[in-house]
């Protein structure tokens, strides 16, 4: 199925958008599915990891996913695609630790000096007293997200984590350092 086919095909199934649920399932899936010890035949493993990429690249688009999120989830197929030893072939680019990481990065709503900002400002807030952890039960006040929505900064902290399961195989030393950078910082 090309990828105009399946975009036509999710929205015949989901016509008010397809839900960030499904997307954690069939992702998920292909993440317990694939790994080595499942003891799939190496060449069924690497078409299951190549279909998620390919499922990946249409994600953003399709809704549900955002990119960075999107891109978060390759890097933990390229971190599960690292354990084969010998290393899987044919995998695409974008699930190498190189090529994963390399589109992390370019994902990510924040910069570095952005986050260390925001967060800066969070922890201000939360030590203050003018911002607190929603409490079940009261309203979302103005400027908090909708319960599952997550803020920029929430967004970018939560895919820099995945960075670590790829980082010590990334080859390109720019890549390799940023990376370490982000992780330094997330830490």
């Amino acid at each position: 199925m090309d990828a105009e086919a399946r975009a036509r095909w999710l929205g015949e199934r989901f016509p008010d958008g397809i839900p960030p649920q499904w997307w954690n399932a069939v992702l998920g899936l292909v993440e317990t599915e694939v790994g080595p010890l499942r003891g799939l035949p190496r060449a069924e493993s690497a078409e299951q990891l190549a279909f998620a990429a390919v499922l990946l690249a249409q994600a953003p688009a399709l809704g549900g996913i955002s990119r960075c999120e999107a891109a978060a989830r390759r890097v933990r197929l390229a971190a599960i695609a690292c354990r084969y030893r010998p290393p899987l072939e044919g995998l695409p680019p974008e699930l190498t630790p190189d090529g994963s990481a390399r589109r992390l990065l370019d994902a990510l709503p924040l910069s570095r000096p952005q986050a260390r900002a925001a967060a800066r400002l969070r922890r201000h807030r939360l030590d203050s007293g003018e911002d607190r952890y929603h409490v079940p039960g009261e309203p979302i006040t103005p400027g908090r997200g909708a319960p599952g929505t997550l803020t920029p900064l929430q967004e970018t902290e939560r895919a820099v984590g995945d960075l670590r399961w790829v980082v010590d195989a990334i080859e390109d030393p720019e890549v390799r350092a940023e990376a370490a950078a982000w992780l330094a910082q997330h830490d």
